[in-house]
């Protein structure tokens, strides 16, 4: 006898029951989705990039340290100060650059470390000159106080006495507080924004008078600043003459 039991499918609608396709994600919520992407590559990206600054301005502040003693380390040895490095209007190719050879005046009281002469570990540009961490050259200047008398071979105790070193250490352009005086040497780098120096920063390298700043690092508007800078004193000279006994 026929079964009269249904089946338990029977009743199925299958006009009712159509089967959805798979929803794609609309417009909105793929901006969504890009905006947050985009702001974890930001807070990832972002620290990086500060611990990449902070690290080339420690290397920096380190090589100009180096510097500083190589200076000290030549005066040591020969009696006097060495002459800036040029590339205009004479390239030096890295050595001290002087009017008319050994224990004349210098070319200029503003220029570049002499690396050829001072010899620092450190990596150098196609004229020869040492650079900082963002490929910039390191600047040297130089008194010019006795006609460059604190880098020829007749410097001594006695012209240091008669001949006070002219350079200033000031917080802005117009010297309005001075940090410190009596300076014979300044070594420094232009930091990060070499290409693009504010103000205070532009006083460091017009080559118009003795006047350097140094003041705390700032992105301030028209008071940005992040020059590295150390100098070397007239005290420090006459210890280092007396020291070496190169004192006379």
């Amino acid at each position: 006898m026929p079964s009269t039991t249904k089946s338990k499918y029977s009743s199925f609608n299958t006009s009712s029951h159509i089967q959805s396709s798979p929803r794609g994600f609309t417009l909105i919520e793929i901006a969504v989705v890009l905006v947050i992407v985009g702001l974890l590559i930001s807070s990832i990206l972002g620290p990086l990039s500060s611990q990449q600054t902070r690290k080339n301005i420690q290397s920096t502040e380190t090589l100009i340290q180096e510097a500083e003693a190589a200076i000290l380390g030549y005066l040591a040895q020969n009696g006097h100060l060495p002459c800036p490095a040029t590339i205009t209007p004479t390239n030096s190719n890295g050595a001290e650059s002087r009017v008319g050879g050994a224990n004349t005046n210098c070319r200029s009281e503003h220029g570049f470390i002499p690396n050829a002469d001072l010899g620092l570990n450190g990596i150098v540009d196609a004229n020869n000159i040492l650079t900082d961490h963002w490929g910039n050259p390191i600047r040297y200047s130089l008194t010019s106080v006795g006609t460059f008398a604190y880098a020829i071979d007749t410097f001594n105790i006695s012209t240091l006495s008669a001949t006070a070193p002219d350079i200033q250490i000031c917080n802005n352009t117009a010297c309005a507080t001075t940090v410190a005086t009596n300076i014979a040497a300044v070594i420094f780098s232009l930091g990060p924004d070499a290409s693009q120096p504010a103000p205070f920063q532009s006083e460091n390298i017009d080559n118009l008078n003795a006047i350097f700043v140094n003041r705390e690092p700032s992105e301030a508007a028209g008071a940005a600043f992040d020059d590295i800078l150390t100098w070397i004193s007239s005290n420090q000279i006459a210890y280092t003459l007396v020291e070496s006994g190169q004192a006379n």
